[in-house]
């Protein structure tokens, strides 16, 4: 199992579009328009990012992706509450394997920030 971080354009639509392959077979599962997956993932497109940091990353297993997750880091919310926390969401997976992987690479990046909560799945 690889964790890859999300860098370039195509990365990121790998991202997007990987719910649409595990929830492929759930009749109930509405997928969210990836014009405002991408808007809401991207800085200068998200108020977000004015006060904040993130990072993507894309499990893979044999060349394919089986798992995702957002992780970020708010100044506003830190300075608000007098905390050093990130949080992570977008939190998908094939596997347990996937998420644990997943899960491991946040905190690395999170720690890295300065973060003492990982808090989440937002």
């Amino acid at each position: 199992m690889d964790v890859v971080s999300v860098v370039s354009p195509k990365d990121l639509s790998r991202f997007i579009r990987l719910p649409h392959s595990i929830y492929a077979g759930d009749p109930l599962w509405v997928a969210p328009l990836p014009s405002d997956e991408r808007a809401r993932l991207t800085p200068g497109k998200n108020p977000f990012f004015d006060h904040a940091d993130a990072a993507t990353f894309l499990a893979r297993e044999a060349g394919r992706d089986v798992g995702r997750v957002a992780v970020s880091v708010d100044r506003n919310y830190d300075a608000l509450h007098g905390e050093k926390q990130a949080a992570f969401g977008f939190l998908e997976a094939e596997s347990a394997e996937a998420v644990a992987a997943l899960l491991r690479a946040a905190e690395r990046w999170a720690r890295n920030r300065g973060a003492l909560v990982l808090r989440g799945p937002l």
